[in-house]
């Protein structure tokens, strides 16, 4: 159970900046995701925009955390289609006394890890949108490569300024052959508030 908040803020019409925290409630208490990022949009139409984050992960009970610096581009070759590319360099720490610290970037296990993003909104209806999605990362969290994230995301506008979002996910954990092993469900719900 997480309790997230993100906040975006731009600057000019082509720059947006982004930070947010996860906060963990069952299994590893405390402060468990936390980023911070900034967008450049490149063309406003098509839309194409380019961006850089950095991230911290951190497990309290385990005593384990990863620190990731990630790039990517994304753009809408059409009105309701997202595509999204980069690359994270991933670094875990599994030291016991510096795995809370997001100033460690040394790590026998670090490595190279492929970013991809589609999402598809498939219902558009004033104030309300409908999507599908497949994408291992997001503002505050990455999958590795070899996971296949994906589910549905819808959005509820009942004014210009409050949005209500849910996303239902799952994840293939690894494909081998024709077969394959889903992971557990996530449900987010939240709102958000433009100024």
């Amino acid at each position: 159970m997480l309790l997230q908040g993100n906040a975006e803020f731009s600057i000019g019409s082509r720059v947006q900046t982004f930070g947010g925290i996860a906060l963990s409630a069952i299994d590893n208490p405390g402060i468990a995701h936390y980023g911070l990022g900034a967008g450049v949009t490149v063309l406003p139409a098509p839309y194409f925009q380019a961006a850089i984050q950095a991230n911290h992960d951190q497990s309290s009970d385990w005593k384990t955390g990863e620190n990731r610096i990630s790039g990517t581009i994304s753009g809408r070759p059409i009105r309701d289609l997202e595509l999204g590319l980069g690359l994270a360099w991933r670094v875990p720490v599994m030291d016991s006394t510096a795995w809370y610290s997001p100033l460690v970037w040394q790590s026998a296990a670090a490595e190279w890890n492929y970013l991809y993003r589609i999402d598809w909104t498939f219902f558009h209806r004033p104030g309300v949108e409908l999507a599908a999605w497949i994408t291992n990362f997001d503002r505050l969290t990455e999958h590795t490569a070899q996971q296949f994230p994906f589910g549905l995301r819808g959005v509820l506008s009942p004014d210009n300024h409050w949005r209500w979002n849910a996303r239902l996910g799952s994840d293939i954990k690894g494909l081998s052959g024709l077969l394959f092993s889903l992971g557990e469900l996530d449900l987010q719900i939240g709102g958000s508030y433009v100024f």
